[in-house]
């Protein structure tokens, strides 16, 4: 050791973690600062016109001139009602609706995702034009939630879906989930006992991928962009009700009984913030373009013949989407008379017996000498697939990593309630395209998307639609804030405004 005074140290310096007092952390409310929201008012804004048992379309207009609306955990729609029995009645009497308890778990089962099931349709206007921010087939959009419903991660699927009865708990994870005769199924253990419970149920809902209610590609995943109702026109929100609500549910053989949900009540639940008043007139003085972040869907249906070894489809005028997800469900879906007593397996999809995928666009080819992305029945396309599923999901959604094994994904999911195909066409990290062997691909250039679906020896499935979904996951919905006028408007980045 060196001769002289050792050197002295102070506390800040020594490694032990007890003697080490981090500096005091500046108090928010202390640093005399504007504070820009001064509070908030929790606002319920009834329909039109009242909620029917059995309402065909229920709407709410929407107008504020005083005050901007947060669009986060504290706005979303309640609904109210119960699930009812009647039993045959003697000869003579006329039926008696009675409230759904435990008794009647093995007699019937409830569609998956039975809510939106019920809807035809979703529709905002702002003015007297309807906002585009998704072009999805009718009837479908229901079917797709409830696999994202059961592969969310589990955080997301507690913030969304509250409640013990939220129908976004009511699809299976397992085959076998939604069958009445186990006694250990998912309908009879888990989800069944929650709303057949004798009484009247209730659950909040917020509208998947729909703005400004759903923002981001996550729900709650960041704080969502507010909503300046003063300087809008005039809003409706508009839920359209297929016509025959009593189609989502199948009943065994022996069962006579008939079964509905009698709707009680639906409703909105607003969050209106008080602003400071210099940042209120910044806001609504501010012009520009400015982007809701969200996961723009597209999708199309392919009617391929019974037993055809093969079929394509076009979709012209696109940029090239960030992946494409493709399943396969009853031609009655897509036709709008599609009834849940005629499903016989319980699962949510149907066999797609797809065995490749082959795509170009504009006209370019993508793989020669390489495997295809599109072979999902290759092994070392199946491992790639596993960490799509984990690194760069399917519409953007973080999934639960328990539900993402190589089991799930074999053969396009074929063993799971949900088999379909994911094609991830970003590069590893980033959204960045793949290129076509002809590098030089701008992916923002519209072209067309061509989509050669290759079947297994069996053919295609009989009897069902396949449905092809693209999609983005940056912006969904753009509002326009012209310098030249006091007029405003939405816009899509990837769709052309419908009128």
């Amino acid at each position: 050791m060196a001769s002289g005074q050792p050197k002295k140290r102070t506390l800040s310096m020594t490694m032990d973690p007890q003697f080490d007092f981090q500096p005091l952390e500046p108090d928010v409310q202390k640093q005399n600062q504007p504070q820009n929201v001064l509070g908030s008012n929790l606002v319920i804004i009834n329909p039109l016109d009242e909620v029917k048992a059995h309402p065909r379309m229920v709407e709410f207009e929407l107008l504020d001139l005083d005050q901007v609306w947060a669009m986060g955990p504290n706005t979303r729609f309640v609904v109210k009602g119960r699930f009812e029995v009647s039993k045959p009645p003697p000869v003579g009497k006329m039926p008696v609706w009675e409230a759904c308890t435990e008794e009647e778990l093995d007699k019937v089962v409830v569609q998956p995702n039975w809510f939106e099931s019920l809807f035809h349709r979703i529709d905002i206007f702002h003015g007297q034009t309807l906002l585009t921010y998704s072009s999805e087939v009718p009837e479908v959009s229901s079917y797709l939630n409830s696999w994202k419903y059961n592969y969310m991660d589990k955080i997301q699927k507690k913030k969304l879906c509250p409640d013990d009865v939220s129908p976004g708990l009511g699809v299976p994870s397992n085959v076998g989930g939604w069958d009445m005769s186990e006694p250990t199924s998912e309908w009879r253990k888990d989800y069944g006992p929650k709303i057949f419970c004798g009484e009247s149920i209730s659950f909040s809902y917020v509208p998947m991928n729909v703005p400004p209610f759903f923002q981001g590609n996550n729900y709650l995943e960041g704080v969502p962009k507010v909503w300046p109702m003063p300087i809008l026109d005039k809003l409706m929100f508009r839920m359209e009700f297929k016509h025959d609500l009593d189609n989502i549910f199948k009943i065994s053989g022996e069962n006579q009984s008939k079964y509905r949900f009698s709707f009680h009540d639906i409703y909105l639940v607003v969050e209106k913030l008080k602003l400071n008043p210099s940042l209120q007139n910044t806001l609504f003085n501010q012009k520009g373009v400015f982007p809701y972040p969200g996961v723009t869907r597209m999708s199309r249906m392919v009617k391929v013949l019974q037993g055809s070894t093969s079929v394509k489809a076009k979709i012209q005028g696109i940029q090239f989407p960030e992946g494409m997800f493709i399943f396969a469900l009853p031609k009655a879906v897509v036709d709008g008379n599609y009834n849940y007593s005629s499903n016989t397996d319980g699962n949510v999809f149907a066999k797609h017996n797809i065995k490749d995928v082959q795509f170009t666009f504009g006209g370019h080819s993508y793989f020669l000498d390489t495997i295809s992305i599109g072979k999902i029945q290759e092994d070392i396309i199946e491992n790639k697939l596993f960490y799509d599923y984990m690194m760069a999901p399917p519409f953007g959604m973080t999934m639960d990593p328990d539900k993402i094994t190589l089991a799930n994904i074999k053969n396009g999911g074929e063993n799971t309630p949900y088999p379909h195909v994911y094609i991830n066409f970003c590069n590893y990290g980033n959204k960045t395209r793949i290129q076509p062997i002809a590098y030089g691909m701008n992916p923002k250039d519209e072209r067309e998307l061509e989509v050669n679906l290759i079947f297994g020896p069996e053919g295609a499935t009989p009897d069902v639609t396949y449905i092809i979904y693209y999609f983005y996951t940056d912006n969904n919905l753009l509002l326009n804030l012209p310098k030249q006028t006091s007029m405003t408007y939405f816009t899509s980045p990837y769709l052309i405004q419908r009128g």
